[in-house]
């Protein structure tokens, strides 16, 4: 018994430092390729080569007059390779949230500032 048991034991750290091996081996490009696959949209999205400024279109869900933000139910944006999805967005100086009801159609231009923060540059008819 004791002999199947320190076997297993040499069998398992064998195993385990061929894989520690082998993911520092790995080209880099392998998280790149993992964030590809994933299924959620945000994932593919590169930072690098996003426009700075799209026009979208949504529907206003609710407004946040106090912060002068909008929550929104945006269609598909594939300049960003951004999924329909429902996000936050902050209104640039200028606009008021309380220029949009909850439940209208906005057709907007969308500016993407830092990382994942987005403002509504200016209403589009």
């Amino acid at each position: 018994m004791t002999l199947i048991v320190k076997h297993s034991f040499t069998t398992l750290a064998a195993l385990f430092l061929a894989l520690m091996v082998s993911l520092m081996l790995s080209p880099p490009s392998r998280a790149a390729d993992m964030a590809q696959q994933s299924g959620h949209q945000h994932g593919n999205m590169n930072m690098n080569a996003m426009a700075d400024e799209v026009i979208a279109v949504g529907i206003v869900k609710r407004i946040l007059p106090e912060s002068n933000q909008l929550i929104v139910q945006h269609e598909p944006i594939p300049e960003w390779m951004m999924s329909a999805m429902q996000m936050k967005f902050n209104l640039a100086d200028g606009l008021s949230a309380t220029a949009v009801k909850p439940g209208q159609q906005i057709r907007f231009r969308l500016k993407q500032e830092h990382m994942m923060r987005f403002t509504i540059t200016q209403w589009l008819q």
